[in-house]
Parts: C-alpha cells; sequence; structure tokens
C-alpha cells in the first residue's frame, strides 16, 4: 500500500509542476518567453502526466480484480477437490458396505456422496451410479429407514440434479418404517 501512495503523491507533483509550467509560460515573465513552442511544451507536459495518473491507477484497479479473481478460482478449484475427494470416500465406503450386505450403512455413504457431488462441479455423471447402487439396495435388501433417515435422503434428493427424483422418493418412502 506504501507504494501505491508513493506512486500517487508522484503523479500529483508532476500535474502540480505541468499546471505550474503552463501556468509560467502564460506570464509575461522576463526569463521565459512566451511562443507557441513552450506552451505547446508545457500542454503536452500536463497532458502526458495526466494519462500516465491514468495509467497508474488503472494498473492499481487492475491488480486488484486480479487478485480476488484468482482468489476466487484458487476457492473454488479447493472445494471441487475436497468435495470430489469426499464423494469418492462415501461412495467407496457405501460400496463396501453394500458388498457386507449392510444395507442402512451403505445408504448412508450413498447419499452422502450424492450430497458431496452436488456441491462440485466434478464428475456429475456419477449421479447415475450412485441412483443404480440404491435401487439396486431397494430391490434386493429389505431397509427400513427411521423417519429422520428419510427425510434427510430426500433433503438430499431434492439438492440432487436427477431425472429419477420421483422413483428415489418412492423408494425412500417404501422403505420409511411406518410406527
Amino acid at each position: 500500500m506504501k507504494k501505491e501512495n508513493w506512486t500517487f503523491g508522484l503523479s500529483i507533483a508532476s500535474i502540480v509542476i505541468s499546471v505550474t509550467t503552463l501556468w509560467l509560460c502564460k506570464m509575461d515573465i522576463k526569463p521565459y518567453d512566451t511562443d507557441g513552442a513552450s506552451l505547446s511544451i508545457a500542454v503536452l507536459t500536463l497532458v502526458v502526466t495526466i494519462y500516465m495518473a491514468n495509467q497508474i491507477y488503472n494498473a492499481f484497479v487492475l491488480k486488484r480484480e486480479i487478485k480476488k479473481s484468482t482468489q476466487k478460482d484458487i476457492e473454488e478449484s479447493s472445494n471441487n477437490i475436497l468435495y470430489h475427494n469426499m464423494y469418492l470416500t462415501f461412495f467407496f465406503q457405501g460400496v463396501n458396505e453394500l458388498k457386507k450386505t449392510h444395507s442402512e450403512a451403505a445408504l448412508y455413504y450413498l447419499f452422502k456422496s450424492m450430497e458431496c457431488l452436488t456441491k462440485t462441479n466434478i464428475d456429475k455423471d456419477k449421479m447415475d451410479e450412485i441412483i443404480m447402487k440404491i435401487k439396486i439396495i431397494h430391490k434386493d435388501y429389505p431397509v427400513k429407514l427411521s423417519k429422520d433417515d428419510v427425510f434427510e435422503y430426500k433433503r438430499i434428493i431434492h439438492l440432487a440434479d436427477i431425472k429419477e427424483k420421483k422413483e428415489v422418493m418412492s423408494i425412500l418412502d417404501d422403505m420409511e418404517a411406518k410406527v
């Protein structure tokens, strides 16, 4: 920030010097003759100084904007990587639980993987694979879920961009334990 203040101060000083030079050329002071060349040099100096001050200001604004944009891109990429890794962890844990026929645990991990997948823009096509695993659990392994679990899983389904929303909702309704 000090460099910006120093440069801004220098720009202001050069503008003041240019205006003073223009004023001195306009006056009839004996050491200074007013001729067309000196007047045009003073005006050109003022124009160049204003142009340079504008360029310096634009460079600082551009630097700030690039820094903000870069920071935003880094945060977005970091979130994508984080949620994608979480998706992979949950998905493979769900598949592992499915192999052990722990259906409730498998559903938990599959829905958590779906939730992570909604927060990233990597591998969106993997949502179909998760839905397929949920359908396998519904068809092959009877599961009774609590009302809270069904509510949570439906919340995740609403977040997800899938074409089989109604079908998965009805599967969850079938799995809900009626008390």
